[in-house]
């Protein structure tokens, strides 16, 4: 039935909360250059939102992983979960997003939601990792045996150059399928190779931004580093809240 007074005021609710409607999933779209540094600033001012318990989750994440490195064999499997530990920050971020304070419980928080996906990404981004060193750092050590079984360690050391490089453009791909998968995992519930498939596709479709973004936070690092690497308390959280920026910008704003 229509309002039977047309300049009353709507009934319906004209303001709808943060949530699962905002949050609506659409496929990675292309966003303005701009952006790539409008991340790291929108990054910076979830870090001012809650800057306490960010640094606090800094220093305990990082004390904790010096502990479990130190322990053998954890150490190994420790390397396993990186991924498990950006999931629960991406948690927080969304806890942000929704004008809930950030905890420190959200640094584990990726162990309790989405942990055997958030884990078997990491062990696919692993894996794939250590197969790209192991073929190309590995083909360098072929001119050891030489002609006639003599070493050559001179083509060694140019082999060993171009198998890293070769190497690092080829992790660059893989960290692309990494880079918003965590997120995808834990506030979609998108499945891993999924959730791969279209963080790379995403990176692809923003590799302008994605580049601007890079070199101001090669700049960044570097202003970080200055004073005894204490401004990675900062640049540590901006980061892993930018990620969370850029997937908002992409995917679901």
């Amino acid at each position: 039935m229509s309002n039977p007074n047309p300049y009353s005021a709507p009934s319906a609710e004209l303001t709808n909360p943060v949530g699962e409607q905002e949050f609506a999933l659409h496929p990675p779209r292309t966003v303005n250059a701009g952006q790539g540094v409008q991340w790291l600033v929108d990054g910076f001012n979830y870090f001012k939102q809650d800057a306490g318990t960010w640094i606090a989750i800094c220093v305990i994440g990082f004390v904790l992983l010096i502990v479990l490195n130190l322990i053998p064999l954890v150490n190994f499997l420790v390397s396993f979960t990186a991924y498990v530990w950006m999931g629960g920050l991406m948690l927080g971020c969304k806890a942000q997003h929704d004008r809930e304070p950030l905890q420190i419980n959200h640094l584990f928080a990726g162990f309790k939601e989405a942990f055997v996906p958030l884990l078997l990404l990491s062990i696919v981004i692993m894996v794939l990792i250590f197969v790209i060193m192991a073929i190309c750092l590995g083909s360098a050590f072929m001119p050891l045996m030489g002609i006639g079984g003599e070493p050559d360690f001179a083509s060694m050391g140019m082999g060993f150059m171009i198998g890293l490089l070769v190497a690092m453009a080829l992790i660059i791909p893989v960290s692309m399928a990494g880079w918003f998968a965590p997120a995808l995992i834990v506030l979609h519930k998108v499945p891993v190779i999924q959730a791969m498939k279209m963080s790379f596709q995403a990176c692809m479709k923003n590799i302008v931004p994605f580049l601007l973004y890079g070199l101001v936070l090669f700049v960044l690092l570097i202003i970080a580093m200055i004073p005894f690497g204490l401004g990675m308390l900062v640049l540590g959280p901006v980061i892993y809240a930018s990620v969370f920026t850029a997937y908002k910008d992409i995917f679901v704003d």
